[in-house]
């Protein structure tokens, strides 16, 4: 079983922080790395896979839960996770080392092209 690491910003109720701002350390924060147990996932032999991409993925929550969920006896591989966050990137590697990590905008041609590569692509964004 491998461990899936984190690097987060916990802060105390009452700390001042903006909703629509990254976190930051200040008054009432705290940088820590989480660490969690994660499931095997991909180690389900004989399983049917649906491919997954993750957008916006952050530090890989939502990857997580892909990995664990099982719809209809089909498992889901993340294959690739699109960030313009660099420390989100950083993180996202961290948890999901096997995953192709693209760091850019979504919007960008160059970062467009490397998904085409990776997914088999082209399709419309």
């Amino acid at each position: 079983m491998t461990t899936l690491k984190s690097l987060e910003t916990l802060c105390l109720p009452g700390s001042q922080r903006s909703l629509s701002s990254r976190p930051s350390s200040g008054e009432g924060c705290k940088r820590v790395v989480v660490e969690m147990p994660s499931s095997p996932g991909s180690q389900h032999a004989g399983a049917k896979y649906y491919t997954v991409v993750d957008l916006f993925c952050g530090a890989g929550g939502l990857s997580l839960g892909f990995k664990m969920a099982e719809y209809m006896g089909y498992r889901f591989r993340v294959i690739a996770a699109v960030d313009v966050w660099k420390r989100a990137c950083e993180t996202y590697k961290l948890n999901h080392p096997e995953v192709e990590v693209i760091c850019g905008d979504i919007r960008d041609s160059g970062v467009k092209e490397r998904l085409f590569e990776v997914t088999g692509g082209p399709w419309t964004l």
